[in-house]
């Protein structure tokens, strides 16, 4: 369900949201997820990162290429990621997921199947099978209200990192952070369905007034979700403990008094997460039945093993697809895909 990619403008007015997950990277970097405010240290997103230990590493290999993404754990055995991730089918190889310290081999992946590469709708989300259960790490507990706008989002992933300043920086993922960004309208609010959370990424200094949603203060650690952290938790707590309440999905760029029309992560952009809230009872259908035979017309597929090369180079491949533009305050926001191969 890739499709080639284009940009288009709306009025005046051009604007750019890429999917936030599969990013190349070199394997084994020392390298933080996210790009954080430039005013703050790198420790203490890293450091947030610790109390979401149900969050790993995705690395798979689709049509010989190989890709980074991030997943939450929902059971011992499931991973819930995003639809784009997992909807490559017999194309993908091998795929793994790196928690703990130790790595899981998956066999089995499943895009929600409503998925069809359209970010707007709200579907992007998947699920894959463990091989193996994970027993030293409890799953994440799942939201099943509706009250997550304007409530304090912590948002998990292993992409590239950068700063409010110089928006994300290649071959920089791999390592696990987060930040915090408040969860500032649905996805309504620009015309796209609203089983999306959006926010954006507030500047400290404010020159400009660059602001898409809320309020123009920014959160102590706020950040936002860069390439790499597609399929990464989003963290709310009720009163009770972290909650996962989303799934990363995309990023995106404001063009004009709103935005700086770079859609690279940078103070001003937006980003957009899958709502759990709206999936429980499809997750549920899933992780709580036996896959073993399930038919292909369910978008359910299987792969073999296999270890994702550290020879290829960091090349762009463009399997990319783009939505209709949309009025956001005015400016136009188009979105699309991006696959990057990781060495």
């Amino acid at each position: 369900m890739h499709r080639p990619f284009g940009i288009s403008s709306c009025a005046s007015v051009r604007a750019l949201a890429i999917a936030a997950g599969l990013i190349a990277a070199a394997l084994g970097s020392n390298a933080n997820a996210g790009t954080i405010r430039a005013d703050r240290s790198d420790s203490l997103y890293r450091n947030l990162a610790t109390g979401y230990p149900a969050v790993g590493d995705v690395l798979f290999t689709e049509s010989g290429a190989g890709y980074r993404g991030s997943g939450t754990l929902v059971a011992p055995n499931w991973v819930l990621t995003a639809g784009h991730i997992v909807d490559g089918g017999s194309s993908v190889s091998s795929m793994t997921f790196s928690l703990g310290g130790i790595t899981y081999t998956a066999n089995q992946w499943i895009a929600n199947p409503n998925w069809t590469g359209n970010l707007a709708t709200g579907y992007d989300i998947g699920l894959f099978h463990l091989t193996t259960p994970v027993t030293s790490i409890a799953p994440a507990t799942r939201y099943t209200g509706t009250a997550e706008k304007g409530k304090v989002g912590t948002f998990v992933g292993f992409g590239t990192t950068g700063t409010g300043l110089t928006g994300y920086q290649n071959g920089t993922s791999g390592t696990k952070r987060a930040g915090n960004n408040t969860i500032d309208v649905f996805g309504s609010a620009v015309g796209y369905s609203d089983q999306i959370l959006l926010a954006d990424f507030d500047d400290p200094n404010n020159k400009d007034h660059k602001n898409a949603f809320g309020s123009t203060s920014p959160l102590d650690l706020e950040y936002s979700i860069a390439p790499g952290d597609s399929g990464g938790g989003v963290f709310v707590n009720f009163g009770s403990g972290p909650t996962l309440v989303g799934v990363n999905s995309f990023i995106g760029a404001l063009s004009g008094r709103n935005g700086d029309g770079v859609t690279n992560a940078s103070y001003s952009d937006v980003f957009g997460a899958t709502r759990v809230t709206y999936f429980n009872s499809w997750i549920d259908s899933i992780i709580g039945g036996s896959l073993a035979s399930t038919s292909a017309d369910t978008q359910l597929s299987s792969g073999g093993g296999g270890l994702l090369s550290t020879d290829d180079p960091i090349v762009p491949e463009p399997s990319t697809f783009i939505l209709a533009a949309l009025g956001i305050l005015g400016l136009g926001l188009i979105a699309w895909q991006k696959k990057r191969r990781w060495a």
